[in-house]
């Protein structure tokens, strides 16, 4: 076994991650694709990807995101003849070497609802944490039955920087260094829009889409608390939707907490459908050395 390391994924490693990841849906079912792009990373130098390879073929795959330094959500897959000798394990204290070298406290591991999660609490010993779910809305299903109330669709800017920040936080509970490092990021990719919700000149709401993939994701979204309930979320992103079909889009994805209530809700009045759901389990760093 050759295990290597990345911080940044050129063509051609990319192309042997979606293939062994082809492989594995093949046999254990269609899958959403594991999220490879790290320009959310709150820090370029940490090592991301980990790949354990047998005669230069890719064996098995383990993929941090790591938006905060607070925590590493973790995606893995091995292919399925290869399975139970020992290429999570070894992918795994690799990891963990480099996240306790960044001083980075916590990992999630990141698992689809359809599978047993047994090995992750009685094997590792993660915790179960929240569960999310994945939710789309089809172009030739909806109906925009918002009501306009005022509410504008701009486009951010660098120029909104430290008002964004400050909007982030009140809806998030986020740390400034965190808002404002995830903020200036989505303004600087290329695959990623900007938001905002402008009510008579006020700046209430913020959202990005992630053009990464063929179907747009929404993420980041939400208004401010004190004018939440009040249909002001409901019609911003309403015209951000009427942006995306009308530029092309056939779907529109996006994630949410599944014990979030508030933002269920509202998605499913719009239309968007859940699609999978997937749990996350919380184990420390150190415990990967002495579990």
């Amino acid at each position: 076994m050759i295990i290597k390391s990345f911080n940044r994924l050129d063509e051609g490693t990319l192309i042997q991650i979606r293939s062994l990841e082809q492989a594995v849906m093949k046999q254990d079912g269609e899958r959403n694709e594991v999220y490879l792009d790290a320009s959310l990373h709150f820090n370029n130098a940490i090592k991301h990807t980990f790949i354990a390879y047998e005669k230069d073929q890719p064996i098995s795959v383990l993929h941090l995101f790591l938006p905060t330094s607070r925590e590493a959500e973790l995606c893995a897959m091995t292919l399925p003849d290869y399975r139970g000798r020992g290429y999570f394990s070894a992918l795994l204290l690799c990891a963990g070497k480099e996240l306790s070298k960044y001083g980075i406290p916590d990992i999630l591991f990141v698992a689809d609802h359809r599978d047993s999660n047994k090995s992750l609490t009685d094997h590792l010993g993660a915790n179960y944490d929240f569960s999310e779910y994945a939710m789309a809305l089809e172009k030739n299903s909806w109906h925009d039955q918002s009501q306009d109330n005022g509410i504008r669709l701009i486009k951010t800017k660098f120029g909104d920087l430290d008002t964004l920040t400050d909007i982030s936080r009140a809806i998030f509970g986020e740390s400034e260094e965190d808002a404002r490092s995830r903020i200036e990021k989505s303004l600087l990719a290329r695959t990623r829009e900007g938001f905002a919700a402008n009510l008579s000149g006020k700046l209430i709401g913020m959202c990005y889409v992630d053009y990464e993939e063929r179907d747009p994701s929404v993420f980041g979204f939400g208004v401010l608390p004190e004018f939440q309930g009040k249909g002001y979320g409901r019609r911003f992103l309403s015209l951000i939707i009427r942006h995306l079909f009308v530029r092309g889009a056939v779907r529109v994805k996006l994630e949410v907490e599944s014990k979030n209530n508030r933002a269920l809700n509202l998605y499913r009045s719009i239309g968007f459908a859940v699609s999978s759901g997937y749990d996350y389990y919380r184990m420390a760093v150190k415990h990967i050395y002495n579990g």
